[in-house]
């Protein structure tokens, strides 16, 4: 089995990319609910993105919260780190697994 490196923290989680259209729909749903959204103005319905997590958080505005990923942002066509997204576990699994 092939040893995949996690760059950042030890969650064993792999990448998960994510179409423009379901990065727009987390980051709408978690705006007020969650610290870190992006604002997708700007961005190409054809963008695609890359999720990587870096740490389980388990706080919101300064409040207890379920936890939840905070994940690293990068554009697939370039790579390039963009912004943080918190996202919750359910929807982590709707994006499919960066191979």
């Amino acid at each position: 089995m092939k040893k995949v490196f996690y760059p950042f923290g030890n969650l064993n989680l792999p990448p998960r990319i994510f179409t423009f259209s379901q990065l727009s729909k987390i980051s709408d749903e978690n705006y007020e609910v969650l610290n870190r959204s992006i604002d997708m103005t700007g961005f190409k319905p054809e963008d695609v993105f890359i999720l990587t997590p870096i740490m389980i958080h388990e706080h919101a505005f300064g409040e207890p919260v379920e936890p939840h990923l905070r994940t690293l942002v990068s554009l697939v066509s370039n790579l390039e780190s963009l912004a943080y997204q918190d996202i919750t576990f359910e929807q982590w699994e709707q994006g499919k697994l960066a191979a």
